[in-house]
């Protein structure tokens, strides 16, 4: 740790394990800061203090600003949305404008730790109840739109309601059941499910009620990719580079800033952070009536999850990254709502990233409190709404639309963990990976991975990767998922590079290759001790 630091660095909670001050949601942490007297008379200490998750996420940022003998105390609320896990308070001081640039350089850092228990676990079952009820006034216009009338009734209805999708490495459906069970599911080209539901009938003023159950395992993940940009773009994949309504990539100011991003963001990878953290600092979060984009955003520099989500997805096409939008439920503020955030193409991948939740530095991944509904611009497209529904009527008849009454619920099933084994699919490839015994804590492992294909065993696949695994004795946690070539004809080497934690005497390291989204059974691990 340095030495000759111009303050003082103290962290207290409301109890302590393992030696490291511990709170729970709904408690607060005390970070205290106290001017010392090593540095020289009259000189300031100002700076600020970033407070990290598990991931390596900043959840705060505290400026402050001292005098020779300040003394400043700042609180951190616990939230109920915040992973379990160990978090860092780093203190960078004047001239450090981000706290890798300090480390190994000639910036001074102070740190220092503290735990949340009962938090959010970064694996996690739920399950989700989705009811409506569909009800047919009966009411209508005759002849075309001449008078009204009473008494429609509505033929060969069919009713769409979305449901939760598989997404590769991220979320899983265990289960779905229709509700009734006549439902049945549908979904399209890029991944939105339904379950439909026919009538041949529905009489003026009757009822239907539809929905169903799912049980979903969502993983917390980042997305370790090399800072290079996208190779050849699939086909597939070009018609979300392209202006669309509320995703105006083509707006005058949108291509101006995307443009001066890429004067410093050379690469696709550090672009797309780039561009979550101008979205978060240019926005000022206020909720809207509807759903108004990115231009409306950046017009007026406001905007909830659906416009902090559109501009991010406007950004990214105008410098030639597809994007696209995502909604479904978000656990935030204590309590499950609807949210939206964005996909980026990135390396082979769709990388989900939340500029209005981790706009702070640009996390590129998502954690166990996203559970997805619609992939696409639902904006401007009814078919990838949550809700629809069709009808006909007699001839010469026009119904009144039916009216709408539904509601969801999200409940955890589990504290920790998933519930149940994942199925592991046997693997085309072995690991082999170099790794030290110990290492300095905080200090940035390098890993050494040897990829040997297994002879007979084919490797042609859709997704490979590996996902890299901490383990710091209570929690499990996927940190990084690093993509690899999907034909793999001979051994090849790559490197993994991992940000150790600062807090504990040693921490479970692993390693697991995935196929087309899924884990395999070929793994390693290895315990690895961290010293001063």
């Amino acid at each position: 740790m340095p030495t000759n630091l111009p303050v003082q660095l103290e962290i207290t909670a409301p109890s302590r394990v393992q030696g490291l001050p511990t709170g729970k949601p709904k408690e607060k942490v005390t970070i205290t800061l106290t001017r010392s007297f090593a540095g020289q008379a009259g000189e300031y200490a100002n700076g600020v203090i970033f407070v990290r998750d598990p991931f390596g996420s900043n959840i705060a940022r505290i400026p402050f600003k001292f005098g020779k003998y300040t003394k400043g105390t700042f609180t951190v609320q616990i939230k109920d949305e915040l992973l379990t896990g160990i978090y860092t308070v780093a203190v960078a001081f004047e001239g450090e404008k981000d706290l890798t640039s300090a480390r190994g350089g000639s910036g001074e850092v102070l740190f220092g730790c503290f735990r949340v228990e009962k938090g959010l676990p970064p694996i996690i079952t739920h399950k989700v109840t989705y009811n409506a009820i569909i009800t047919n006034s009966g009411k209508g216009r005759d002849d075309y739109g001449k008078g009204s009338s009473s008494g429609i009734d509505l033929f060969d209805v069919a009713v769409f309601i979305t449901t939760p999708i598989q997404i590769p490495f991220r979320q899983e459906i265990i289960k779905l059941t229709p509700n009734p069970r006549t439902g049945a599911e549908s979904n399209d080209l890029v991944g939105n499910n339904w379950v439909r539901f026919s009538l041949k009938r529905l009489a003026s003023g009757e009822k239907f009620s539809c929905g169903y159950t799912a049980l979903v395992r969502n993983r917390s993940i980042r997305y370790l990719l090399p800072p290079v940009s996208n190779a050849a773009i699939p086909h597939d994949i070009k018609d979300f580079t392209k202006p669309e309504k509320h995703i105006e990539s083509d707006h005058r100011r949108i291509k101006e800033i995307a443009n001066q991003l890429a004067k410093t963001h050379r690469n696709h990878t550090s672009f797309v952070a780039a561009a979550m953290r101008t979205v978060y600092r240019t926005l000022k979060y206020k909720p809207q009536r509807s759903e108004l984009g990115a231009a409306y955003a950046i017009a007026n520099k406001i905007g909830d999850c659906t416009e902090f989500s559109a501009l991010t997805a406007a950004l990214c096409r105008a410098n030639g990254i597809p994007a696209r939008l995502q909604a479904g439920f978000g656990y935030g503020g204590g309590a499950w709502e609807r949210h939206a955030w964005t996909e980026v193409w990135l390396q082979g991948f769709w990388v989900p990233v939340d500029s209005t939740w981790y706009g702070r530095d640009g996390t590129l991944g998502i954690t166990s409190r996203h559970i997805p509904l619609i992939v696409g611009n639902w904006m401007s497209s009814r078919i990838r709404q949550e809700f629809n529904i069709r009808w006909k009527t007699k001839a010469g008849r026009r119904a009144s639309p039916p009216s709408l009454d539904a509601k969801w619920k999200v409940e955890r099933l589990t504290s920790r963990r998933s519930a149940g084994t994942p199925l592991l699919r046997a693997s085309p490839v072995r690991l082999r990976v170099k790794a030290p015994d110990a290492v300095p804590r905080g200090t940035r492992l390098k890993l050494g991975v040897k990829i040997s294909p297994i002879p007979k065993v084919p490797a042609a696949l859709n997704m490979m990767a590996i996902s890299a695994t901490l383990s710091d004795s209570e929690m499990d946690r996927v940190i990084a998922l690093k993509p690899i070539p999907t034909t793999l004809s001979k051994p090849m080497d790559t490197t993994i590079e991992l940000q150790m934690p600062r807090c504990i005497p040693k921490a479970k390291l692993s390693l697991r290759v995935w196929l087309d989204g899924k884990p395999t059974e070929a793994t390693w691990e290895k315990s690895i001790g961290l010293i001063q």
